[in-house]
Parts: C-alpha cells; structure tokens; sequence
C-alpha cells in the first residue's frame, strides 16, 4: 500500500523488472550512462543491489532497445562514452546467466508496434550441476521465436466504438488543458516547407481554418479543446499526404499484413497519426493495421473516427484487461502515462512462460507444500423463506405492433453524434433535404449538406431513450429457437447452391465450410444480448453459431441473421463473406414485430451491362480543392447517368437504379464523391452513387463506387449496405484545366473554353455487379420455446429482515438450466462471487437469463419506500475505518499544502478494501449447465458509511438515516429532486435537508 512499511521479500523465485529508460531513449538528447547514475542507472543499480542480496533464481529485465545491453550492443554504438560497462556484464559479476532479446510487441499478438529489449537471467548457483549453458540458452531462445504470432486484427479493431460512453474522458481531459497560444514559428516554417516539397500545398480541408483563426472540424470529430495551432495545421498536412498517396483517410480501410499460418486475413483500418511530432518528422508510414509506438507523451490519433486514442484503449494495446485492474481513481492523462511506460503483456508473459519452462529444474517445484487457497464464499440464507418465487421462460414477450415500435424508435434515435447513446438536447437539430443526414446546429457544420430545420414541435415531442429500451425488453422473447428456419427445403436449397455456385474468392473446400456455419447457425438458439442506438436501433442476440440482430428505425423493422464468425480470421474469404451478407431476414408488418416470413439469401453473384454516362456543369475534384500540385485545375462533371441493356433482371435490385445521379460533395463520401438519384419521390428514402472504401481490401485502387440507402459512417466489422456496386476500374472522367497567361482564368486544356463554360460528355459501357438476392422458401418462421427459469424475489414487506452489522440478507436468487457451451472462463462446480476478475464474462452471458427476475416489484425506482434506520452508534471500524491524519507542508514555492499522513493512510487503505461490500453476489455452475445465482444485501454496512461522513462530531439524537432497494436503477428516467434547502441555523442547529430527505 502506499506510504505503508513492508518487508522486503528475500525468497523471490522470479523478479520481473523495468528500470527507467529515459537515459537510453532516442527521444533524450541528453543520454547518460549507467555510471553516470542518472535515473536509469540509479534504477538499474537498485535492482542489480537486490538481485545481489537475495539472488532470486528467474529474473526478467525490460528497457528500450538502445539501453546497453551486451558488449556487442555497446561497441555498436556510434558515440560511445568511455569507461561504460554492459548490463550482462554487470549480471555477470554478480553470479547470473543472462540471455538478450530484441523483440517488437506486433510480432506477438498485438497491432503495436513497440520495440523492446529483454534480457532473462538466470541464477549459476540455482541451476543443477549438470546444465549445459550454451543448450539452454538456445532452447529458451527458440521457444520465445516458436512463440510469436503475428497481430491478426488491425488497431481499428481494438478501440472502441464511435458512440461508446468511455469516449466522454476525452471531453473531460481536453476541458482541463490549457488552452493558451503555443508559439509554433520554427514547426510552422519547417511544415510549410514540407507541403512545398511534397506538392500538398496550403490549404487546410480537415480544420477548415479561417484567415481569421477559426475551425470548423468535420462532423464526426470528437472535441480536442487543447488543440494546439501546431497538431490542427498537422491533421490538415496528414490528410492531404494521404490523399496524395490515393485514399481519404476519413473513410479509409485498409490492409493488415499477415504471417504464411494466416496468408488472406485484410482487414479495417484507419490511419493512426502521431500528432504530438512535427509532419516531417513522423510521416505516418507505419504498416498498415499497426499502432506506432506508444509513450507517455505522444497524441495517437485516429483519421476515421476523428478523435485521440483514450488512456484505456492504450492499455489494451499494451494488453492490459481493466477490466482486472481498478482505475476508478486514475484520472487519463496517468492511464495514458502508465500504458506508454509499461511493459507489454503479451510480450513479457511469452518470455516468462519460455523462461520458466526452460528453466523448471531450478525451482524444485514437486516437493514444494501447495498453496493456501482463499475460502469459498457462501451465499447468505438469511430471509431466504420469505422470498416470492415467480416461474419464467426465456421465450415470453408481450407483443407490440409495427407502427407503435416504429413511431417510438422516431422520437427516440440520435439525431446527432453528440447525443451518443443515451441523450436527449434539448437544441435545434436540423436534416440534409438531399441525403438525409441529421445533426444539431452546433456539429454540423462540416460536411455543410443542405440543412432544413426540424419543426419545433417534433423536436419537443422526442422522448427518453430508456423508454423504447424499456418497451422493446418486453416486446421481444430473450431466447429464439431458429431450429425452425431449417427444414428439408432449407436443405436442398444450401445442398445446390454449394454445388452449383462458389463465389469469388472460394475454393470447394472453404465454400463447404462456409455452408456448413450457415446449417449451423440455422439450427441453433440465440440470446438476447444488449441494445444499441444509433441513428436507428439495433438489438443483438448471439450465440456461438448466430448472430442475430434486429434493427429498428422510423420507417421500418427489419431481422438480420448472420453465422457468428468470431472464431474464424476477420479477413478470409469464410470471415469476409459470412461478416458481410446475411443467411435470412424478415420485416414484420402486422400487430407482433417477431412474427413474419423469412427469406434466404441466394449468394448468386450476377453482372448486367450498363452506359454510365458523365456530363453537365463542371465541379472541383476534391483532391483540387484541397490544394494537391499533383490535381491542380482538375474537374468531374456533375452528372452521372445510368442505363442497362436488355440483360438486366429486376429481382436482383432492391432499388431500380437507373436515371441521372447529381453530385452533392456538400455531403461528403470519400473524396466528397456522393451523387443523389433525382427521381426519388416524396417519402422514399435518397439513392446515392458514392466511393466507398473498402473493407475487403487495404489496396484503393480496388475500392469502387456503390449503390444505395446507407451514407452513415461505420465502426470496425460494419458493413455499407449496398443496392449494386460499379467495377473498380471505373472513374469519374477527369476533365484536366490550365491557368491563363494573366492567372485571372482556368480554361480547359486543348481548347479555349473556361471550366464553368464547358459541357462535354463522356460514356462508357460498364459491368454492373449485384452479390445476389432474397428468395422465399415456403412459409418459414420461428418457433418461440425457450427455457424455464425460477425466480426468488424480495417481498415488499421486509420487516423479517434481521439489519444488524455483519448479516447479509438475499434478496434475489435465480435457478435454470443453460442449454449451451458455458464459457470455459468461469469456474464449475464451486460458488463464486462476482467481482472484477470474472464481472465481464458473466453478465454477458447470463444477463438474457436474469433481466425478467431482477426488476423487482415493490422495489423500483417508482414505488420503492425508504425505511428508517435509527440504529446510531459512535462509529463502526469495520465498515467505516478511521481516515488518516491530515498534516501540512511546505512545498517548492513556500506554499502549505496539506497530506495524509503515509502509515496511517496504509492501514486505511487496507482497511477500505476488507470492509464489508453493501451487495455481494454469487454463482454456481455444475457439468450439466446447471445454473444458481444468488444477491445479498448488506444495508447495514451502507448506513454506517454514511453515519460516519455525516457524523464528524459523534452522534447525535437529530440523526435521521433510512435506505431503500432500487432494483431498477438506471432504467428508468430519474426523478427530479427538490434542490437544497438550509434550514433556519437558530431553531434547527444540528440538521439540514437534502434531495428531500432529513439527515
């Protein structure tokens, strides 16, 4: 603990160390040697002084790849200092074996790249007799090299969604930096003549930067309140590099490189920038797929979703799981500073699993007395005869009808991507009359689009989200046989498309597999997962074989169900194909959103001829509008014409898309390249022509133009939803212009006549591909037996509960049978409490089975009484330990500033941990899937806590406390409470009233 005196371990059979290493980074252009004992060397010599004392037999050290590390590593360097000893000779004297690693974090399980050094040493006088040194180094170092698995997702895929709530530090962090000017004259200069090398020119199309200092930053951006003049000048110079390259990288998806055991996975991927250098010093030329280098300092910014890389994302790339660490008290910028200094897991996890099976001899391991395990906790029985048990099943709904879930999901969507998942502003929000798109005044601004105003009375009339997450949990079963799906037609159906059609990309066999995870998928269970929403609503069930979601927006209702992939690599042909088309779907119509006929997708990949033709009024290319030498005078006509021949075959669009499209760079797209169908009718929705990036491959010169409904952005594994899409060979024409003599005009080139004047007209016979379309195989729908669960709930009275310190009553328990492959992460056959360890495996998979039960009656947010507790007593310890003395100092600028005293804070902080948990809850699984979970509940220890915040002085006969159980707490909206009132001081000295209740 911190502050806390603690004995020095002198039994250690491993030590794990990482000394300082800001001596030997090549960022410091003040190095130092060991002997100079700087902070790396006054660290490395504290562990060498340990290692000489206690010799712990295993000791693994990890520093940069510039530390000195060999004799050979110091005679390479190029300005070596004199008298410099290295760190295995170090080792040396002092008894120890040492073996030296140069090993790079992407080379073992992670998209980071983050070269390292680590050196295993190996106590002489722990080894037997017999060893052969030279053998066992040679072993240990081949097991570390036979250990490597290149990273096989892109970085992309690590962080978290646009949307996700995690993403509000960000806001939070940025609110706290200064935001004063930072001179930036030399990096200015130095910028301005990177863009005059590279042809990027000056022009800023990310920032929108003003003459007069202001910013309009695209829609999607998160805030960067600290943005210096610096970092924005550089997101502009990155972008327009990229676009010299051939992409967008607001849009882009690119490919990851992969080892020979996984030659095809491609998969998603922004471009990760390194905002915190200058643009000539890091050039964003990192691999594909892969983080640069994390450190304490640097700014890793993500092009896609607009935004920094968060403290907690940086750990996962260090493959540091919070979820088994507790940061609560971390504020970000200490996350971002820890993972940028730690060591990476993967990486020092496989050099530790090598060393130790190397080495197992020396630990002497069989003949060692086991460990002393904890005790397993028990669930409380106190009050258990009086719970109400109530019978379930997983399959019972309430039905709702199309229209009513419809008009709901209409006043409840996020109109914009400040609101995120859960809010409602109270603001003006406006919609785009061409493409749709909706956002509030404030966001947006870049794309501009084409905004009219939301009527007032729409606006005031949307509602909480939690009331559409409240009806939809109860118009929809938790569980969903789709056994019923398949039948001897739904046989015969996959039995001839495996035989007659093998999509691109495909051999027999991967075709057969991928067959065999659609049988598989339609015969199986899937469970409610959770609810998502977007600019529609989206709700999850899965299972190992499904996936099935059901999305629900203003206009329409729709169920999607996919193999779950999660098992096979994101980018092979099986992995693309099964991510991106769906097996079955059905749109409900009537009075029940669960009932419908299904359709089954037919993968018959069909090509039908077609003229595109270019014309009408000229447009800047975007390239040229963002100031690229290399697109200077470059223009695209306006118009895009499309017409089939006689081949084409109505059943396999969705969407006729044939007419004239007209381009809307207003509206974004990659390289602003969206084009509106111009026959659409009232109350249709807009048929777009737009580039789209990819995510099957990293290459653009393989992307293509696309047909359809869908211009949102899209997170990591989502897909464009595509009507027909154009062959990647096709471009729009580029009409190529030249300035005149005097600058004062651009006219076309060959010819005399000025851009804005010209109407030429280009036409090409292009191949139209569609992936393949729905059939109807007979009457198919679902079969809606689930299972049974018993439910033991708390009554409303609970006048039998014994509230005394120490007891734990159970409120709630649950009983059924899992009729799937439980997770092989959680424990059989013992109870075991929930905790940080195992929070995140449970609830996901088994929440489906419990969100029926844990709404108790008589115990929500709605009709919950409080109830008095008057048992005041002059302080509990165990529940509310005694808090560390505060003492007073001076610090650098003669200032007092106040601390807790360090042994007493020690004690207090061990005591915290060890107080009684308010509510504990637990769980048994057998071999059968056999499953009992079991709540209790510790008012008592709650109640203290509060006593003795309020009660500094002792306490007092005024003293009023009650508790209440809420077990419905965050899904329902909050009530508003009565704001703060004092009371008179004079005729009431000692009690005051807040949020309605008397203390």
């Amino acid at each position: 603990m911190y502050g806390g005196e603690a004995k020095i371990p002198d039994d250690v059979d491993l030590l794990v160390a990482g000394f300082a290493c800001d001596d030997f980074s090549t960022l410091n252009n003040v190095r130092k040697t060991l002997e100079e004992k700087g902070e790396s060397g006054d660290t490395f010599f504290a562990v060498k002084m340990y290692m000489h004392l206690y010799h712990p037999k295993l000791v693994v050290l990890e520093n940069v790849m510039g530390a000195p590390w060999t004799d050979e590593s110091l005679a390479a360097q190029k300005k070596k200092k004199k008298n410099q000893t290295s760190i295995a000779a170090h080792l040396d004297q002092i008894g120890y074996h040492s073996i030296h690693l140069k090993v790079d974090t992407k080379e073992y399980y992670l998209p980071h790249t983050r070269q390292r050094g680590y050196m295993v040493c190996i106590d002489r006088a722990s080894m037997p007799a017999d060893t052969k040194w030279a053998a066992m180094e040679a072993a240990c170092t081949s097991m570390i090299e036979s250990l490597k698995r290149t990273a096989t997702v892109p970085v992309e895929a690590m962080l978290f969604n646009s949307d996700d709530p995690r993403l509000h530090v960000l806001l939070d962090h940025d609110k706290k930096c200064d935001n004063k000017v930072v001179k930036w004259d030399r990096c200015k200069i130095g910028h301005l003549d990177y863009c005059q090398v590279h042809g990027l020119g000056d022009r800023h199309p990310i920032t929108n930067w003003k003459p007069d200092g202001s910013k309009e930053m695209p829609n999607f951006h998160k805030p960067l309140l600290g943005m210096t003049e610096r970092v924005a000048d550089s997101m502009d110079v990155a972008h327009k590099r990229n676009l010299a390259r051939g992409f967008d990288d607001r849009y882009y998806k690119s490919v990851i490189s992969l080892p020979s055991y996984c030659p095809l996975l491609i998969l998603l991927h922004s471009r990760l920038l390194e905002l915190s250098q200058n643009v000539y010093r890091v050039e964003d030329s990192t691999r594909n797929g892969i983080q640069g280098c994390l450190t304490p300092t640097n700014m890793a910014f993500s092009t896609v979703q607009g935004r920094r890389i968060t403290g907690a994302e940086a750990a996962r790339l260090q493959g540091i799981d919070l979820d088994q660490v507790d940061t609560t008290n971390m504020p970000e910028s200490l996350l971002l500073d820890m993972s940028g200094n730690a060591m990476t897991s993967t990486v020092v996890g496989t050099v530790i699993f090598a060393a130790l099976l190397t080495f197992q001899d020396m630990f002497n391991v069989e003949h060692r007395a086991p460990a002393i395990l904890p005790p397993e906790p028990n669930p409380s029985h106190e009050g258990e005869e009086a719970l109400i048990q109530v019978e379930s099943n997983s399959a019972e709904y309430v039905p709702v009808t199309v229209d009513k879930i419809t008009s709901l999901a209409r006043s409840t969507c996020r109109l914009c991507h400040c609101e995120g998942r859960h809010e409602i502003f109270a603001t003006t929000f406006q919609k785009c009359r061409l493409c749709g798109h909706t956002a509030c005044r404030k966001c947006g601004k870049s794309p501009k689009h084409e905004y009219e105003r939301f009527q007032v009375g729409f606006t005031k009339a949307r509602k909480n989200p939690l009331e559409f997450a409240e009806l939809i949990k109860k118009s929809i079963p938790k569980e969903v046989n789709l056994g019923t799906l398949y039948s001897n037609t739904t046989e015969s159906f996959l039995t001839q498309i495996a035989k007659d059609i093998i999509p691109q990309g495909f051999d027999h066999d991967s075709w057969n597999k991928t067959m065999s995870a659609v049988r598989n998928a339609l015969k199986s269970r899937v469970f409610f997962r959770n609810y998502r929403r977007k600019e529609s609503w989206i709700i999850t069930y899965d299972s190992p074989e499904a996936i099935l979601k059901l999305n629900i927006s203003a206009d329409r209702v729709e169920w999607l169900l996919y193999a779950n992939t999660s098992q096979v690599p994101l980018g092979s042909p099986i992995g693309q194909y099964l991510r991106q088309f769906p097996i079955a779907r059905m749109s409900p119509k009537g009075s029940d959103i669960v009932k419908g006929m299904w359709g089954y997708w037919l993968p018959q990949r069909k090509v039908f001829k077609a003229t595109v033709t270019s014309s009408g009024p000229l447009i800047s290319t975007y390239k040229n509008g963002a100031g690229l030498a290399s697109a200077l005078h470059q223009f695209n006509h306006s118009y895009v014409t499309v017409a089939f021949d006689s081949s084409y075959d109505p059943r396999y669009f969705s969407e006729n898309i044939q007419g004239t499209y007209i381009a809307s760079p207003i509206c974004g797209q990659a390289f602003n390249t969206m084009h509106l169908h111009t026959g659409r009718k009232l109350g249709q929705k807009p048929l777009g022509l737009f580039f789209d990036h990819e995510q099957q491959t990293g290459d653009p010169s393989q992307h293509c133009f696309k047909f359809g409904h869908d211009f949102r952005r899209k997170d990591c594994g989502e897909y464009v939803e595509v009507v027909a899409q154009l062959p990647a060979s096709w471009r729009q024409p580029i009409i190529q212009g030249r300035e005149t003599n005097d600058a004062a005009d651009v006219k076309i080139l060959g010819s005399e006549i000025p851009w804005r004047d010209f109407l030429g007209m280009h036409t090409e016979q292009v191949n139209v591909t569609v992936h393949g379309r729905w059939v109807t195989l007979g009457t198919h729908s679902l079969n809606l037996s689930g299972s049974r669960f018993t439910y033991s709930q708390l009554p409303v009275d609970i006048s039998h509960l014994d509230l005394t310190c120490g007891k734990e009553a159970v409120i709630f328990s649950c009983k059924g049978k899992i009729n799937y492959k439980i997770s092989c992460l959680l424990p059989k056959n013992k109870w075991t409490q929930i905790d940080r360890t195992n929070r995140a495996t449970f609830w996901p998979e088994f929440s489906w089975a419990l969100q029926q039960g844990l709404q108790i009656n008589g115990h929500r947010e709605a009709n919950s009484n409080w109830h008095d507790w008057s048992d005041i007593i002059d302080g509990c310890l165990t529940c509310a330990p005694t808090p560390p003395a505060l003492l007073w100092t001076l610090n650098r600028k003669g200032k007092q500033v106040p601390y807790e005293d360090p042994e007493q804070a020690s004690k207090w902080e061990k005591s915290m941990k060890r107080r009684p948990s308010p509510v504990r809850v637990l769980f048994y699984i057998d071999n059968h899937g056999n499953m009992t979970l079991s709540i209790n509940m510790n008012a008592v220890t709650l109640m203290h806590r509060a006593e003795s915040r309020l009660l500094i002085n002792g306490p007092s006969s005024d003293t009023k406390l009650s508790w209440r159980l809420v077990t419905d707490h965050g899904q329902k909206e909050q009530p508003m409470f009565k704001p703060l009132t004092l009371k008179n001081l004079r005729t009431h000295p000692t009690s005051f009233v807040m949020n309605n209740c008397e203390f």
